[in-house]
């Protein structure tokens, strides 16, 4: 019989992770070939466009600090202070699921920029300096990865409402800033939601999946 120190696995999700993460894989799959024949183009301007002319525009240098909270020095931070928490509490398979999901979605991030090349909206002024390709947007990557792994932690919690309604608005402001300060297209930001929710869901499924097998070695060896 295991020890009480034994971290007890994830819960199984499978059933709504597995249908989650094809629904969002096959949605971003029809929205970047979208992208890619510049079929969402007009929309993307025509939305932008109605932004300049909105109040939120003159509201630029607020966005400016917002954005910071998307970006990957905020997410690293937050998700390498998460992992230690964890791995101090011993719940070693929520911190790989974490790392892993963090971790991976910035690779992902990366690979699928220069996958797409997709340059940069240049209707207006940006309001931060930006150096890299459009699509997806790494920000809606980051910050949909870290909700989303958030929400699976936090799902059996009596306050996992509170980490839902946190989370969501986390979202709407991070991609609202970025198409504020002119360095996104609309459909950059909700290709980006796509990207970290199907990640994540890969993530999760890997861990629960793989960990019962990892825990069966690890009690093997230590006897």
């Amino acid at each position: 019989m295991a020890s009480s120190s034994t971290p007890k696995p994830l819960p199984l999700y499978r059933r709504f992770t597995l249908w989650l993460g094809v629904a969002a894989a096959i949605a971003f799959a029809i929205l970047a070939l979208a992208v890619r024949q510049e079929k969402t183009q007009t929309w993307d301007e025509q939305v932008l466009g109605s932004i300049y002319h909105s109040f939120l525009h003159i509201l630029q240098a607020s966005f400016v600090l917002m954005t910071a909270f998307g970006g990957a020095l905020f997410v690293s931070l937050a998700a390498c202070f998460w992992v230690a928490v964890l791995l101090k509490q011993r719940k070693f398979p929520q911190a790989y699921f974490v790392l892993s999901s963090v971790g991976g979605a910035a690779v992902i991030s990366l690979w699928l920029k220069l996958v797409f090349e997709r340059p940069r909206p240049e209707l207006w002024s940006w309001g931060v300096a930006e150096t890299s390709f459009s699509f997806p947007s790494a920000h809606a990557i980051a910050s949909s990865a870290l909700v989303l792994t958030g929400i699976l932690l936090a799902w059996n919690m009596a306050w996992r409402y509170r980490v839902i309604t946190t989370g969501v608005v986390y979202l709407v402001i991070i991609g609202l800033s970025r198409l504020v300060l002119g360095v996104h297209y609309p459909s950059d930001i909700i290709g980006g939601w796509l990207v970290g929710v199907t990640w994540v869901c890969i993530s999760w499924l890997t861990t629960v999946y793989t960990w019962p097998f990892y825990q069966k070695k690890h009690r093997k060896a230590t006897k």
